[in-house]
């Protein structure tokens, strides 16, 4: 017996909802770096809710429609696949042009937890070979 559609369309908001709103209030109220994480996440899942919308009304009823939103929500939502950072970074970053700004703010990110991991004497050094590494593969490329 099949589930109403109005039933399967639930279910799909709820499970891509509940757990992501709640984990996104935790990320912003408190100092932790999930922040990123749940941004790229309702990124993606935004543009798959509107995708779920624009095929219910241009397309008709199509079969496994729900079924497969839910799979994909899991996919995004889910840590053991971290789908929502590699739709964000392999496809909408691209798309918007915007693959230069993340790459600096994840060059930004490292560098601070070099600063962190290192001990003090080590962190005018370990910035030097960074950068040095950083310049070697400039060459390779510009070989």
């Amino acid at each position: 017996m099949a589930l109403p559609t109005a039933i399967k369309r639930f279910a799909v908001i709820a499970a891509g909802s509940a757990y992501p709103v709640l984990a996104s209030i935790v990320a912003v109220a408190t100092e932790n770096d999930a922040g990123d994480k749940w941004l790229t996440y309702w990124s993606c899942f935004s543009l798959l809710y509107l995708g779920m919308i624009s095929a219910e009304r241009y397309v008709g009823k199509v079969p496994g429609l729900y079924t497969l939103c839910l799979a994909v929500t899991l996919y995004l939502m889910l840590p053991i696949f971290d789908g929502s950072t590699a739709v964000f970074r392999d496809i909408l970053v691209p798309i918007f042009r915007q693959r230069e700004p993340l790459l600096m703010k994840d060059a930004r990110k490292l560098a601070k937890n070099m600063m962190i991991q290192l001990p003090n004497h080590r962190h005018s050094e370990a910035g030097q070979a960074a950068a040095a590494a950083f310049l070697e593969e400039v060459n390779k490329l510009d070989g």
